[in-house]
């Protein structure tokens, strides 16, 4: 419940991911009404309790948005939004206990003058999935790379199925378990225009 919780407060929040073991929360959130949208963390002793107070990741000039972190929470992904323009940034620390080192953009992914969001990895950080609006309505994109300290190869758009052209497919979500990746993402696709929630099998071959 939002007591439990403990992230609900006068302001806004958007975007929570937790940590594997549930003790770190990683959010985008407002927390001054003269300031926009920043990253923060917040954690808690054990998952019965609620978490604590906020405490800023990355809080610049501009709005950051959509943080995603690994499964070993060593490497964040989020995406910085400036005017008519969103671009995906990650940055990396040594450990959990660590600060996070300085952002550095997706050069290889981004594309200038569009809004890129909603980043997604998965476990082995070889698998990068987007939402953009390059095609014009929103869709899928995924970008791939041999090792995890290799830079992101160039975006590929997902194939009919994920992505339809006409209606808008984005906030892409990897979930995986032993031996499957699924791939849960929002669209308006029916003939209502109600965003709903879709999920397909995602593999990547070398």
């Amino acid at each position: 419940d939002d007591d439990q919780f403990g992230l609900k407060s006068m302001y806004n929040e958007f975007h929570v991911e937790l940590s594997d073991d549930g003790l770190r929360a990683y959010l985008a959130a407002t927390r001054d009404k003269s300031f926009g949208v920043d990253v923060f963390t917040a954690s808690r002793p054990d998952t019965a309790s609620s978490f604590g107070s906020l405490s800023a990741l990355f809080a610049g000039t501009f709005d950051e948005h959509d943080p995603h972190v690994t499964g070993d929470e060593l490497r964040i992904y989020y995406a910085i939004y400036q005017v008519n323009d969103q671009e995906l940034w990650t940055a990396t620390r040594a450990s959990v206990n660590d600060p996070f080192g300085d952002a550095v953009p997706l050069d290889a992914v981004n594309l200038p003058g569009v809004i890129d969001a909603n980043p997604s990895v998965s476990r082995d950080q070889r698998v990068l999935v987007f939402a953009s609006m390059r095609s014009g309505e929103g869709d899928v994109y995924v970008s791939v790379r041999d090792e995890p300290d290799l830079p992101w190869g160039p975006p590929s758009l997902l194939p009919p199925g994920v992505n339809t052209m006409a209606a808008f497919d984005g906030e892409p979500f990897l979930a995986e378990s032993t031996g499957k990746c699924e791939l849960f993402f929002a669209s308006d696709r029916e003939a209502e225009g109600n965003h709903d929630l879709y999920r397909v099998d995602i593999e990547v071959t070398d």
